[in-house]
């Protein structure tokens, strides 16, 4: 055996005699290993490496009927092991790399004996808890061990109920960041077409899995064979490719991005095969090509990238005279392109060859088996690559029918790179990531996981050839989650661990959403509900006589538009919109304020799926004047959601009297204002009634000329419809040009702070000081910037438990200011770090890239997973044309949350105004079901809270515009919780629908009382007079009582006692109490006399 010192960094040169006889030797090797391969101009690149079998001294020389081997890190010690599937009833064997070149064979220990032909081991973390769990299938029936993490396995196939048949290929379809599976199943009878349907199990993330074949559109019926997960269109999605028998047509499943999958094969240009197809990116285009092993009728088809596929085998210089069985790709020589392994198979003298083809980095492919050492012939089932001794190139193990056999590669001059993947917000395997490495005019792909053959490694550490690059530019990572992330400047030769980022980024996914190709000049965002399915629907206001836009929410982060199926298509000048129902009768209707002289709407819900303008016969198209802003909420608590409409001159609010009647009260209530407005309410002063903040756009513009002198306002609700202006004394005056404004409790001490966006001076963060005043702490804070602010709110981006803020940049200052229109905007995010302090984290957080000017800015949980998403109204760029709105998902992270949906009874139906406080450990917070958040914008309804790490509530408090209180306990986390307003029956509250049992019982009450009353009527002695005589205490009492009875039965039916006759009775004894009070009522009823 020759010492392992020609590969790369591995030999140095020590002139001694040893070495010298070692080097004679090596030169009378044969000069066919060392044939150098060539580049497209005929120059030699590299020499390739040597193959030798070292099988025995690595302790793995297991004589037996192997069916598969797996190479798996099943411990995670950085070594990886081995695993072997026998067949005929013979033990599988778990070895254990030792890390010195020896293995240990460690399947007892680890609690995996089996005998039952086992054919195939599928190694992933189902589960995510770290470890890696395990899935084997076997001719009599399937098994599913868990990983103890004391690397050893428990047994849980029977606790899982999976199918006891038919292979498992696992991928995370619906980017939730747990892997699912999927079977194929094929009858005992081969020959036969036709077969059980085929199954697709979804992960629901608590350790059980739902079958959903059907739904998706995958259960197919077929004789499937094999199967692969791959993204042949790099849309982040990953595709299906079923391999069928008995000449049965394929199927390329197209992932919809909404759990259904659609089958294209036929549009592909693939043939019908019965081969097994094996997937990788052979000329580094970056789209992932197809081999299928089909005997002499193997082909090679290059992805064209438009979803076609191209037949390259004659041009590749693939030829097959035996029949090809399967095929793994694998760049063993390190040159940064990938190679061709082929098993062929002589069927009449049942005997197995290997087959390296080399590509030739022209598209072109060499054989040559023997150069490389490559000669042996047997009963080979099946082959594995892997870097078990960590030196830089893949080693090989082949699993026989007989002694099985592992090649080491003795390497080359060649550089290379291990990447370890580990998923965060993704499943922990990052099966499914893309990974993209660029290394000078080098560039190459690899889909984690996905399309290589049965016997490949499902928890993979890719191992990348560089070739003569010393200096890797960039290494790219598309995550299953969306996320992107770039390392750079990365030394060669070394493994790297890679780990998803941790902090709440978002993903842009604007392009894929369905809302990009709608461009206007946009002002306000509001997310909606309007046909009540539960999920956040989106609307955008745009200005110079263009649509407005509803978008419904269609599930899995796609929008339609909806704008003129619901009869939403005013063709105006909007600048942002209120979400409430103003009658009460549980459909959303819609406020929406004009600008540039056009009038504002109300727009009533019908409840069928339409729109009315019932604005004049309302009273609130409002003046012929700008109108900015506005905020809803019932200020006068009458249960009806009230309007306040921020103007270009005078501000109106509108009270609602109920029945989509609407009052004028801005003169008495004292809160006209005279200045462009922006507004938001909230109960700063914990009095159980929303209060009214105005900032004021103070111009600056040609048109606008500044108008000094005007502070924003703060009207205090003086609960009697009236508000007094309590600016200048609470100190939130703030001349700064302000654009937006939004109440939140941002250090958690149980009231409602204030931050202000302002267009060219600071923003203002004024932290609530408890006692009706005001402190400006954003200096001191960091949340100054950007100094030209529109929208602006507060909201918990990474479930922490602290509110965070985003300011959107976009300023209307002419251009001869530092902050002017044609300049980039960038935006900013704030996190909150919970001492009273912000970080700026828009870089990491993925907003960098929006740098038009953002003028409406609102948040929801669009696709209810827990954590809050971004919609951005983006009016123009830099080149003052119009700017693409954004839609931004976030990726979240481990931490708990709760929400709460609130429907009011007593208050307005959307529950506007209401505030909710929670309890959890030593953590308080409150939020405030909002109407508004300034520059036409709104949120979702539902109140959002993150727990961080607390996976309880103690308790939940709500403080209800009616001014009921509700508290409730033991509250599940994660998850929506809707909630109705109790109905108060004195200090008792109840449900609707216990109030209703309450009525109905009371009722049934009442009716029983009264059948008693009236029965009591027939039967009772009707008495004519009545004599008392009393005398004092201790005294014998003598009464003489004077009876009229009309009859001798009580109420009871049974005869009076003798003594009570018609006539006159005389009762003595002694008093008991002392004293002797009768009292005598008499009511008088049908003619009768009561005694009571």
């Amino acid at each position: 055996m020759f010492k392992k010192w020609f590969r790369k960094y591995s030999f140095n040169i020590r002139v001694n005699s040893f070495l010298f006889i070692l080097l004679i030797v090596y030169a009378f090797l044969p000069a066919s290993h060392l044939i150098n391969a060539r580049d497209k101009n005929n120059q030699s690149t590299t020499k390739l490496p040597y193959f030798i079998d070292v099988t025995k001294s690595a302790g793995v020389d297991l004589n037996s009927k192997s069916i598969s081997a797996i190479w798996v890190d099943y411990d995670e010690d950085g070594f990886i092991d081995l695993f072997v599937g026998n067949g005929y009833n013979q033990k599988n064997v778990l070895y254990r790399n030792l890390g010195n070149g020896v293995f240990n064979d460690v399947t007892k220990s680890a609690g995996l004996v089996s005998y039952l032909w086992s054919s195939l081991s599928t190694w992933i973390d189902f589960d995510n808890d770290g470890d890696l769990d395990f899935y084997l299938h076997n001719t009599t029936g399937n098994q599913f061990f868990e990983n103890t993490g004391k690397n050893s396995f428990t047994d849980i196939s029977k606790s899982m109920g999976f199918p006891l048949k038919g292979y498992s290929y696992w991928a995370d379809f619906n980017n939730d960041g747990w892997l699912d599976f999927f079977v194929n199943r094929s009858d005992a009878n081969r020959e036969q077409a036709g077969s059980p349907p085929n199954l697709l199990y979804k992960n629901l993330k608590n350790g059980e899995f739902e079958e959903i074949a059907v739904r998706a559109g995958v259960a197919d019926e077929k004789d499937a064979v094999f199967a692969n997960w791959i993204d042949y269109n790099n849309d982040g999605l990953v595709d299906l490719y079923v391999t069928n028998n008995n000449h049965q047509s394929d199927h390329l499943f197209k992932n919809n991005g909404n759990e259904t999958f659609t089958d294209v094969f036929s549009a592909t240009g693939i043939n019908e095969n019965n081969g097994e197809p094996s997937w990788a990116d052979f000329n580094n285009d970056g789209w992932i090509d197809l081999f299928i092993a089909d005997g002499k009728n193997s082909k090679l088809y290059k992805n064209e990238g438009n979803g076609k596929f191209t037949d390259l085998t004659l041009q590749a210089g693939l030829e097959f005279q035996d029949k090809a069985l399967n095929s793994a790709w694998v760049d063993f020589d390190n040159d940064g392109y990938l190679d061709l392994h082929l098993k062929s198979h002589d069927s009449q003298q049942y005997i197995s060859e290997t087959i390296i083809f080399h590509n030739n980095q022209n598209g072109t492919f060499t054989k040559i088996t023997q150069q490389i050492g490559f000669v042996l012939q047997g009963q080979n089932f099946n082959v594995s690559w892997a870097d078990y001794d960590n030196d830089g190139d893949p080693d090989l193990y082949m699993a026989n029918r007989g002694s099985n056999i592992l090649y080491q590669n003795q390497g080359n001059n060649n550089n290379w790179i291990k990447i370890d993947p580990l998923g965060n917000r993704s499943n922990r395997d990052a099966i499914g990531a893309r990974v993209k490495i660029v290394c000078g005019s080098l560039i190459q792909y690899r889909g984690i996981g996905l399309g290589q053959n049965n016997f490949s490694p499902t928890r993979q550490t890719p191992l990348f050839g560089l070739g003569k690059n010393t200096t890797i530019d960039s290494i790219i990572i598309h995550w299953p989650s969306g996320m992107v992330q770039d390392t750079s400047n990365i030394a060669v030769n070394q493994k790297i661990t890679i780990k998803e980022p941790a902090l709440p980024l978002f993903t842009n996914i604007t392009k894929t959403s369905g809302i990009a190709d709608f461009i206007f000049k946009s002002f306000g965002v509001t997310f909606v509900d309007f046909d009540q399915d539960n999920d956040a629907d989106l609307f955008i206001c745009n200005h110079e006589m263009t649509d407005n836009l509803l978008f419904r929410n269609m599930g899995f982060g796609k929008f339609k538009d909806a704008t003129k199926s619901v009869g939403l298509d005013y063709s105006s000048s909007y600048s942002g919109i209120g979400w409430g129902d103003f009658n009460n009768d549980g459909f959303g209707d819609i406020y929406a304020i004009g600008s540039i002289a056009a009038s504002n709407l109300l727009l009533q819900n019908t409840g069928r799926g339409s729109f009315l303008n019932i604005s004049k016969s309302t009273g609130t198209a409002g003046k012929e004047n700008y109108s900015t802003d506005l905020a809803l909420g019932d200020f006068d608590n009458n249960g009806f959601l009230d309007i306040y409409v921020g103007n270009d001159g005078s501000n109106i609010l509108y009270f609602n009297k109920g029945n989509f009647k609407f009052k004028d009260v801005t003169v008495r209530a004292g809160v006209a204002n005279s200045l462009i407005s922006v507004c938001t309410a909230g109960d700063y002063d914990n009095d159980g009634d929303l209060d009214i903040y105005v900032g004021n756009n103070r111009g600056g513009y040609d048109e606008y000329p500044i108008r000094d002198g005007w502070t924003n306002r703060l009207y205090r609700n003086n609960d009697n419809g009236t508000f007094t202006d309590v600016a200048e004394i609470a100190g939130v005056q703030d001349m700064g040009n302000s654009k937006g404004c939004c109440f939140g409790d941002y250090d958690n001490d149980g009231d409602l702070d204030l931050y202000v966006g302002n267009d060219g001076n600071p923003n203002s963060l004024f932290q609530n000081n408890g006692d009706g005043t005001f402190t400006n702490v954003a200096e001191m804070a960091g949340v100054g910037e950007p100094l030209g602010t529109h929208a602006v709110l507060f909201t918990d981006f990474d479930n922490d438990g602290f509110l965070d803020i985003y300011a959107a940049g976009g300023s209307y200052i002419p251009e001869q200011h530092e902050y002017s229109i044609n300049k980039d905007h960038p935006d900013k995010i704030y996190h909150n770090n919970g001492d009273g302090t912000f970080s700026d984290i828009s870089q990491k957080a993925g907003i960098e890239f929006n740098k038009a000017a953002t003028t409406g800015i609102a948040s929801a949980d669009y696709d209810n997973d827990g954590d809050m998403d971004l919609a951005l109204a983006n009016s123009i760029s830099k080149n003052m044309r119009p700017a693409a709105n954004v839609l931004l998902r976030n990726n979240g992270n481990d931490n708990y949350w709760i929400h709460f949906k609130l429907i009011g009874r007593k208050s307005n139906k959307f529950a506007i105004g209401a505030r909710v406080k929670i309890i959890a450990g030593d953590l308080t917070q409150i939020r405030e079901v909002g109407g508004g958040i300034g520059y036409g914008c709104q949120n979702s309804l539902p109140v959002e809270f993150g727990l961080g790490g607390k996976d309880s509530v103690d308790q939940v408090i709500i403080r209800w515009p009616s001014g009921i209180v509700q508290k409730l306990k033991k509250v599940t986390v994660n998850q929506i919780n809707f909630v109705e307003e109790p109905f108060q029956v004195g200090p008792l509250q109840m449900s609707a629908a216990a109030y209703n049992r309450f009525i109905i019982g009371f009722f049934i009450l009442m009716g029983i009382c009264l059948l008693t009353v009236l029965s009591v009527f027939i039967f009772i002695p009707v008495v004519k007079n009545i004599i008392v005589i009393r005398k004092k205490k201790k005294e014998e009492t003598t009464r003489k009582i004077k009876l009229t009875l009309s009859k001798k039965t009580d109420v009871m039916g049974k005869e009076l006692i003798s003594q009570y006759e018609t006539g006159e009775s005389e009762f003595r004894g002694k008093t008991s109490p002392p004293i002797l009070i009768i009292k005598i009522n008499t009511i008088k009823f049908r003619n009768e006399y009561l005694i009571t």
